[in-house]
Parts: structure tokens; sequence; C-alpha cells
């Protein structure tokens, strides 16, 4: 059983960092980072007029963003940066929201909890009654009609 546990918990790693490849994979290439957003709230944000909107920014500007956001550096150095960030407990700082990343998550974790637990519950009690019945009915109509609600839920 000790075996089985340990090569489980192995397993565990090349997944996460797998999936972390994929999420820095997806957050670097998905359009609307933090360069788009800055250049977007600068044209549109502030505009009074139609002139203003097509306002040009400068490409100095634009390097500067990128020099800021690390963009100015190839992609595994990027990677790198940001593992030891999250590895050191530092998310970062919303585009969105421009505050910390752990604050947004602590402000919406009571919600997040509350339908988490209650989910749980209702799923729990729900599919273990559900189960026994299946259990002590095997074969029956009523296995086999529960059967197919539950493939099409």
């Amino acid at each position: 059983m000790l075996t089985y546990i340990g090569r489980r918990l192995l397993v565990m790693i090349p997944t996460l960092l797998g999936i972390s490849v994929i999420v820095f994979t997806l957050t670097q290439i998905i359009p609307g980072g933090p360069i788009e957003s800055f250049i977007q709230q600068m044209r549109f944000g502030g505009a009074d007029s139609a002139a203003d909107a097509s306002a040009e920014i400068s490409e100095e500007l634009i390097e500067s963003l990128k020099a800021y956001y690390g963009y100015d550096k190839p992609a595994y150095q990027r990677y790198f940066i940001w593992m030891g960030n999250i590895l050191r407990g530092d998310l970062g700082e919303s585009y969105e929201y421009q505050e910390p990343v752990l604050d947004i998550i602590k402000s919406k974790m009571p919600v997040s909890l509350t339908f988490g637990i209650f989910s749980f519950i209702l799923v729990y009690s729900i599919s273990i009654p559900l189960g026994i019945l299946k259990a002590l009915r095997d074969g029956s109509g009523f296995d086999a009609l529960s059967s197919v609600l539950l493939f099409i839920f």
C-alpha cells in the first residue's frame, strides 16, 4: 500500500509541472494581457473625442511596458521567473483589478467555500443512497432507468 501511495505521489510531480506549462502558455498567448489592457485603457479609457482615441502610443512606452511585465525576456525565462514567484506564494497582480491576486482569492474564498460545501453535501446525500439502492436492485428496471438518467445528467 505504501508503494502504491509513493508511486501516486511521484506521478503528481510531472502532472503539476505539465499543468503549470499549459497554464503559463495559455496566459502568454491569449489576447488581452497587461500590455494590451494598458494600451486599450490609454486609447479609450480617458478619450474625450475620436481624435484622442486614435492617438498613437509611442514605441518607447510599449517597450518599457514589455520590460516592466517581463515580455522582453524569452518565454522559458519568464516561465522560470513565474514558477519561482508561485512557489514563494507571490501570485502577482491582477491585470483587471490592479491588486494582488492572493487578496482577490481571499476575498472570494467565503462564497466559494459556501458553494463547495453545499454541493459536497448535496452530491453525497444523493449519490450514496442511490448507489446503495442500485446495488440492492442490480439488474432491475430501477437500475437500468437510473443508469440512463445518470448518464444523461
